[in-house]
């Protein structure tokens, strides 16, 4: 019996043990590869200040707690478009205007080419209906929709992209790692 247990242990530890993947075949973003060769200083102080911001211990970022990192910020940016989209709101009465959007745009927007087509450009996607008014429930419909990535906050962004970085399988992302890659993919 024991040595059946001994034996079982064994299997279990050796199918738990990943092979370290090799740097090399992590593809970088193409906008991130670019930022590294023009900056690679820059950019490995960047990721590894991201790193200890959101990691656990300070030293590894636990790959399990970035869907929740994303939807907090995509949370908080969600929220301050609704707050800066009700400051188009001038009479308070909970609905922005077509003429009330036209009159904030032209005013902080004196010199715009065409304030005439603001409304056009920056809000008629926001108005559900076409009724040239967006209410408080379209404005919280059109801020709860799913953001594309390119949307999320680049801080983000980045660490999103270490989501594949993580060489020793350990569902970790180290500085060591960071360091890998970035001399894989750019070049010592």
């Amino acid at each position: 019996m024991m040595r059946l247990i001994c034996a079982v242990l064994m299997c279990a530890s050796q199918a738990c043990a990943q092979e370290r993947i090799d740097p090399t075949t992590i593809d970088l973003d193409v906008n991130v590869r670019k930022a590294f060769s023009e900056n690679r200083d820059r950019m490995t102080a960047h990721y590894q200040s991201q790193l200890s911001m959101f990691a656990v211990d300070g030293e590894r970022l636990n790959l399990s707690t970035l869907d929740a990192l994303i939807a907090l910020a995509s949370s908080a940016q969600r929220g301050r478009f609704v707050g800066s989209f009700l400051g188009y709101d001038l009479d308070w009465d909970g609905q922005i205007t077509r003429t009330e959007y036209n009159s904030v745009f032209s005013s902080d927007f004196p010199l715009a080419e065409s304030n005439a087509d603001a409304w056009e450009q920056g809000a008629a996607s926001n108005d559900l209906n076409g009724d040239d008014v967006i209410t408080l429930i379209e404005l919280l419909a059109v801020a709860g929709r799913e953001q594309p990535l390119k949307k999320i906050p680049t801080k983000l962004r980045y660490i999103d992209e270490m989501r594949h970085w993580d060489l020793d399988g350990d569902g970790y992302v180290s500085q060591s790692e960071i360091t890998d890659i970035i001399a894989a993919n750019v070049g010592e």
